[in-house]
């Protein structure tokens, strides 16, 4: 599987996510959903930041500045993450922060994705490799398992 389909999966679910955040009334229920999302927002950033964003950074100089503002993006949502993690688990503060993380992700997926194609074949199975790694090492992390994979 290709790196930006990988990336586009999470994706889907941090959007499937917010979506039983927006419509879940049970309190219990959304201080559940809520950290559910930011361990996924929080592993899905540190794929980007570790492996993907460092990558593209070498396609070439408007590659850097774009993934500069990707960045930027990060600590806007991780700021807002803060927010509602902490006392402000409202329908505002959700709203607010799938907004933020739709318009970045729109604008990844329109930007950012279309420079893999600058990395030869070799380069981008072995990006794709790097973030199967770094998912299962964090989902293994997770359950205390030890990554027997290559």
């Amino acid at each position: 599987m290709r790196s930006t389909e990988l990336l586009a999966q999470q994706h889907i679910r941090l959007a499937t996510i917010f979506e039983e955040l927006e419509f879940t009334r049970d309190g219990e229920e959304r201080l559940r959903l809520a950290a559910h999302l930011a361990e996924h927002l929080k592993l899905h950033a540190a794929i980007e930041e570790d492996v993907f964003y460092p990558t593209l950074e070498r396609v070439g100089s408007d590659a850097a500045a774009i993934v500069t503002e990707a960045l930027e993006a990060h600590h806007a949502v991780d700021a807002l993450l803060d927010e509602l993690l902490g006392s402000q688990l409202t329908p505002t503060t959700v709203a607010a922060l799938r907004s933020l993380v739709r318009r970045h992700i729109d604008d990844e997926e329109v930007r950012l994705f279309p420079l893999v194609e600058r990395l030869d074949e070799d380069g981008q199975t072995e990006l794709a490799l790097r973030i199967e790694r770094y998912n299962r090492e964090e989902e293994n992390a997770e359950l205390g398992v030890e990554d027997a994979g290559p």
